[in-house]
């Protein structure tokens, strides 16, 4: 029952902090992600069939973090295809904000492999800095950076599935702790891309 109770507390905790910048941000009038309608946009400006598909593959997802939206970006920047397919990869996935940086950096010199890093980044979690090392790799070859984001990354948690556990205290607090800080940048939407992820997998848990 205890348990139960806390699990409640966090999830009105999250939601609290969900609203509270959601304000923040309409308040603000900016935002540092990229919303996906704009990337698909962006697309349709180099290429409208790309576009309007795009805008049909998004329309259909539950979730999609602004963080990978702003990865694709980057992507159809190079490659209005690539930019397309980006998209249809990242739809209701959760990205850790520095995975999706090294991605950025490799489409920066390379589109298919920028594209298939925030395939392979999805649902994952890059710890001890192993981001940073990729990033490094990346701005000297785009493919050694897209392998080494491949090769790295940890499978996230799916709290409840086959009956196991919840994410672990820890790791909650912290997604928190990034949430916050973040909202304190003035980072509207990572905060909400954090908090949104956060509370689909509390809201697994049993």
């Amino acid at each position: 029952m205890k348990s139960i109770l806390n699990l409640m507390s966090l999830i009105a905790l999250v939601s609290s902090l969900f609203a509270f910048s959601a304000q923040a941000r309409t308040a603000r009038g900016g935002h540092d992600g990229v919303r996906p309608g704009e990337t698909c946009s962006f697309i349709a400006s180099k290429n409208a069939y790309y576009g309007s598909e795009c805008a049909n593959v998004i329309a259909k997802a539950e979730y999609i973090s602004s963080e990978a939206s702003a990865g694709c970006y980057a992507v159809a920047e190079g490659n209005a295809y690539y930019g397309y397919t980006c998209m249809q990869n990242i739809l209701n996935k959760d990205y850790q904000p520095d995975a999706v940086d090294v991605c950025i950096t490799i489409a920066g010199s390379n589109a298919y492999y920028g594209s298939e890093c925030l395939k392979v980044i999805g649902d994952k979690e890059y710890r001890h800095g192993v981001a940073d090392s990729c990033k490094a790799t990346a701005k000297s070859n785009a493919y050694y950076g897209y392998t080494c984001m491949q090769k790295s990354g940890v499978k996230m948690e799916n709290p409840g599935a086959g009956g196991r556990r919840c994410m672990p205290m820890d790791q909650i607090a912290n997604r928190l702790n990034n949430s916050i800080n973040a909202m304190e940048r003035g980072n509207y939407y990572r905060s909400e891309n954090i908090q949104r992820g956060l509370l689909r997998q509390l809201r697994n848990c049993r």
